[in-house]
C-alpha cells in the first residue's frame, strides 16, 4: 500500500515517543527521590487523604467490572453450547455484548443491563451513589441462566 498525498495520515515521529519515554523516565526518578525524602506524618496524611475517600468506589467498581467479565464468559459458554465454531462463538459473543450496549440507549432498559456495570467503576470512583442494584440483578441471573444452560448441553453433547 503506497501513501496518498490527497488523504490526510496522522504519522507521530519517532522523536515523539522518545520525548514522551524521556519524561516518563525522569518523573519516575523523581518520584523515586521524593520517596527517600523523610516526611515523616506528612507523607502518612498526604496517603489517608488521597486514598480513603476513593477506596470504597474503587473495589466495590473493580467488583462490577468483575461481575460483567464473567457475565462475558457466561455468555461464552453459552454460544460455545451451542456451536462447534470458534469464530462463530466469538463472533456471536461480541455481537451480543455489543448488542446489549447499543440497547442501553433506550432510558427505561439502561438500568437493568449487564453493560451498566462497566460505566460503574468511574461513577463510583467519582463519589457518586450506588445505582447498579438492578444491573448486578440481571447479570447474576443471566450469568446463572447461560451457564445452566452451557452445563446441560455440554453434558449431552457427543465428543
Amino acid at each position: 500500500m503506497g501513501m496518498n498525498k490527497d488523504k490526510d495520515h496522522h504519522i507521530v515521529p519517532y522523536s515523539i515517543y522518545f520525548n514522551v519515554w524521556l519524561a516518563l523516565l525522569a518523573l519516575t526518578v523523581i518520584t523515586v527521590a521524593v520517596s527517600y525524602i523523610d516526611m515523616r506524618n506528612v507523607a502518612i496524611l498526604t496517603a489517608v487523604l488521597i486514598a480513603t475517600p476513593r477506596l470504597g468506589g474503587t473495589i466495590v467498581g473493580s467488583l462490577l467490572i468483575a461481575l460483567y467479565l464473567c457475565f462475558a464468559v457466561a455468555v461464552t459458554g453459552f454460544f460455545a453450547s451451542l456451536l462447534r465454531s470458534i469464530p462463530g462463538t466469538a463472533l456471536l459473543t461480541v455481537g451480543v455484548l455489543i448488542a446489549l450496549s447499543i440497547l442501553g440507549l433506550i432510558p427505561t432498559i439502561r438500568p437493568w443491563l449487564p453493560s451498566e456495570l462497566v460505566g460503574g467503576y468511574d461513577a463510583l470512583i467519582a463519589g457518586e451513589d450506588f445505582e447498579y442494584w438492578r444491573a448486578v440483578a440481571s447479570a447474576v441471573i443471566l450469568s446463572a441462566g447461560a451457564i445452566g444452560f452451557s452445563v446441560y448441553r455440554m453434558q449431552r453433547r457427543e465428543v
